[in-house]
């Protein structure tokens, strides 16, 4: 084996790679250096590098056929371009809900809605106090004993509104009274003649009194009782037992707000009608005996 074959002067391995095997096994081998530049060294024994170092090694194969490297890095070259973004990755795990922030300020209010349904009627109140008393609705007139507010009132100033004229006490009237109305007088009333219209033009439907209706005559009562207004004894007729017969001559109601009142006039035409046949019977029975 040459010199020469192993990369002597005349085989330089500057640049060049050279195989140099130094076989060293079952021997210590002990070198202040071994190898050339870009050279590979292989050792089949144990390598003792106590209190040396190994310079330049580019890289260490060992019998696992592991590889270490430790070449010397140059200068870090210029940063390439950037690559392209790679896919976005899965999602992770939704983090836990942080603190809730501050309220916001109130917002513009809304148009009001419509009106709901109303609502049953609440129960009524208690009833207040009575107000004070006002002053006299009724003017005193020239006497002292007249008073007029729209209406006439005569010896009360306390009348009732129900009436255009209140009369209280005796009254004299020294000529004509003519009411349109209706007259109410709870006292005697007394004239020298008292008149009925009874005119054909305010009637109509006019017919004659039956037979039968007037035969109700002998159904009636009479009686004789004491006025406890006028404080008289009168003779007549209970009001309510005269209007089941004869019911167009009684006004009002038995046990009703007002009094009930008979038309006693009334009574006439149905009186002379049951005349009328008690003189045509008579007739009849003078001429039966005559006969």
């Amino acid at each position: 084996m040459s010199f020469k074959k192993y990369g002597g002067l005349n085989y330089s391995a500057t640049n060049n790679i050279v195989r140099n095997n130094y076989l060293t096994i079952d021997n210590l081998f002990i070198s202040e250096s071994n190898g050339l530049p870009n050279s590979k060294t292989i050792y089949g024994n144990h390598l003792d590098l106590s209190n040396n170092s190994i310079l330049n090694l580019n890289s260490m194969y060992f019998s696992d056929g592991t590889v270490q490297t430790t070449a010397y890095l140059g200068e870090t070259g210029a940063t390439g371009p950037t690559g392209p973004t790679g896919p976005t990755g899965v999602t992770g795990a939704t983090g836990p809900t942080g603190a809730t922030g501050n309220t916001g300020p109130t917002g513009l209010t809304g148009a009001t809605g419509p009106t709901g349904l109303t609502g049953s009627t609440g129960p009524t109140g208690a009833t207040g106090p009575t107000g004070p008393t006002g002053s006299n609705y009724w003017l005193e007139g020239v006497s002292s004993s007249i008073y007029y507010n729209g209406i006439v009132a005569v010896g009360t100033s306390t009348p009732s509104p129900s009436y255009s004229l209140n009369v209280l006490g005796p009254s004299y009237l020294n000529g004509n009274l003519e009411v349109s109305g209706n007259a109410v007088i709870s006292g005697t009333c007394s004239a020298s003649l008292f008149i009925t219209t009874s005119d054909y033009r305010i009637k109509e439907n006019v017919e004659k009194i039956s037979a039968q209706f007037s035969e109700n005559i002998m159904k009636l009562n009479p009686v004789k009782y004491f006025n406890k207004i006028t404080h008289r004894n009168e003779y007549g007729f209970i009001a309510h037992e005269l209007k089941e017969y004869y019911q167009d001559i009684v006004f009002g109601e038995k046990d009703g707000n007002n009094m009930q009142k008979v038309n006693y006039n009334g009574l006439i035409p149905i009186l002379v009608k049951e005349i009328q046949k008690l003189e045509y019977e008579q007739m009849r029975f003078r001429i039966y005996w005559i006969i």
